[in-house]
């Protein structure tokens, strides 16, 4: 199999998964554009964006993934004459030594975590009192939306007077 027909027939296989979840976070979002007043003024681009960066995100999905990875897989004989796909073996080396170590570090810390849960617990505790303590004081503000008392909004515009060439 050569690598643009592998790589055609991962797309095909994945296509229909991307495409919903796509559609499903767009469809999400879109009411959020439909939201009137200041809420609508604040939510309504964060949307658009949204929305637009996952579109975005389908197209690269579905066009330069395929023909990116049809690249980097390369064709190496097999010993019975087939031909078989590999990666390119830096980049793989590189990238399961990186996660190894990775990996090692996790164990470790999870390993710690494991053998000391009352700790862990009395950390997580303090962490959520000083949390609920810092916002009750009001030490970091927080509201969800100000008082408004309009859904529209108001602009002065005063242009500049326009001189007659003449």
């Amino acid at each position: 199999m050569s690598p643009s027909d592998a790589a055609e027939g991962a797309t095909t296989q994945i296509l229909g998964a991307v495409v919903a979840s796509s559609v499903t976070v767009i469809t999400v979002f879109f009411p959020l554009l439909l939201i009137p007043g200041l809420q609508g003024l604040i939510f309504g681009p964060f949307a658009i964006v949204v929305m637009s960066a996952v579109a975005i995100s389908l197209l690269v999905a579905v066009t330069a993934v395929p023909m990116l990875s049809s690249e980097l897989l390369r064709r190496l004989t097999a010993t019975n004459g087939e031909v078989a796909l590999q990666p390119r073996r830096s980049f793989a080396e590189r990238f399961d030594r990186a996660y190894q170590r990775f990996e090692n570090a996790y164990r470790r810390v999870l390993a710690y975590c494991l053998d000391r849960p009352a700790q862990v617990i009395g950390v997580a505790a303090a962490l959520f009192a000083t949390a609920v303590i810092v916002l009750e004081l009001g030490v970091v503000p927080s509201e969800i939306f100000p008082a408004s008392d309009s859904r529209f909004v108001q602009f002065d515009l005063q242009a500049p007077k326009a001189r007659r060439s003449g």
